[in-house]
Order: C-alpha cells, then structure tokens, then sequence
C-alpha cells in the first residue's frame, strides 16, 4: 500500500514516496533520515557478530514492535531479512576476493554459525551454492592474481 507523504514546499501536489530508504521517512510510518542511517551505519560495521532487533530498535529510540514496523515499511522487508541479505552480499565479496578464502571462513566473516548455515541461506537468496556462484563469476585474472598472492605470502613466511 502506497502512502501519500507531504507535499514539498511550494507546491500543491502530493508525491509518493521513493524506492530510497532514507527518503522515504517523509511518510509517516517509516524510520526518520537520521535513524535510517544510524541502522544501516550500524549494520554495515557490525555485520560479522549477532545483531538483535531489539539492540537496532535501542539505536533508533523505539520500542522493538514498532521499530520492526517502521522498518519494514521504510526497508520493504522485515530487520532479520534485510541483514541476511547484507550478510550474503558481504559473502559474495568475500568469495569474488583475491584469495581463495574457505567457505567456513567466509560464514564467520559474514556472521553466520558455520559454513552449512552460510550454504543455506546463500541458496536460499542467490539460488545456487556459494561454491558454485564462486566458480562461476570468478574471472580467471582474479583467481590468477589471488594465486600469485597467495604464493608471495607463503614464500615470505
């Protein structure tokens, strides 16, 4: 359901709001611009340990049950869904890196339990398994450049 914010000044005519999270506060129900990016802030640094809604919902000044509402309407997902998905997408950075990191290491990074939990909710999300995306969309320059690397590291040590 489409909510019909306030006009800019000016102007007679109502907007919508837009696709962008922090432009979307104008509408009411949403999180406010400054809350929007105080939580992805926090998100994007914190990614790799457990975040709780409860603690995103403190940094927000609200309490849990309406920060999840206004979240998902300013987001268009719920907290839990939107963190997994950054989550996988630090995953496939990690996997499209130089060095041919192990996939249990790549879940710890990424704030997964172990690499079957990493496994399941990469399929679930991306459709394929973080083994096989990684064969596919590695270029042969970078896996190259990540081996030569790798070398250099082990002969200095």
């Amino acid at each position: 359901m489409q909510h019909l914010a306030i006009a800019p000044a000016g102007t007679d005519r109502p907007f919508l709001p837009q696709d962008d999270p922090v432009e979307r506060h104008v509408s009411r129900g949403g999180l406010a611009a400054w809350q929007v990016k105080q939580i992805l802030l926090h998100i994007e640094m914190n990614v790799e340990t457990a975040l709780q809604v409860s603690d995103l919902a403190a940094l927000a000044r609200l309490s849990v049950s309406h920060f999840a509402r206004a979240f998902r309407f300013s987001f268009g997902q719920p907290p839990h869904t939107y963190v997994m998905a950054r989550r996988i997408e630090r995953a496939k950075r990690l996997l499209l890196s130089g060095k041919q990191i192990p996939l249990v290491e790549v879940a710890l990074c990424c704030g997964l339990s172990d690499q079957a939990h990493l496994s399941r909710m990469f399929r679930k999300l991306v459709g394929e398994s973080p083994a096989a995306w990684r064969r596919q969309y590695r270029s042969p320059m970078t896996s190259a450049i990540g081996n030569a690397v790798a070398r250099l590291e082990d002969s200095t040590h």
